[in-house]
């Protein structure tokens, strides 16, 4: 796995901007101009949508959250490898040039 040295900052701030636009454009979905049953019945799915949308939007943004932790664990993961593996090469290298390979 790849590990990206600048981290995932630019992904995130734009996938947060993006979440955020959602929940402002759900905000303002309305039609006050309608009235009647008809106004009624969409205000009342509206209504269901808006609130199923943002309990998706509210997964996104956790999941979003934890994609730093993921990318510092990674980070970690990959630094312990590379102490070990050059602390076992030196070993064999060692071992080699007193020839108890």
């Amino acid at each position: 796995m790849l590990i990206d040295a600048l981290g995932p900052a630019g992904p995130l701030n734009s996938a947060h901007g993006l979440v955020d636009d959602l929940r402002a454009v759900l905000a303002d979905a309305s039609c006050p101009q309608w009235t009647g049953t008809a106004g009624d019945g969409y205000r009342a799915r509206r209504d269901e949508a808006v609130a199923q949308a943002h309990t998706v939007l509210d997964e996104i943004s956790q999941a979003l959250d934890l994609v730093p932790s993921f990318e510092s664990e990674c980070a970690k993961t990959l630094a312990a490898a590379q102490r070990a593996m050059s602390t076992s090469c030196k070993i064999g290298i060692d071992m080699a040039l007193s020839g108890r390979w």
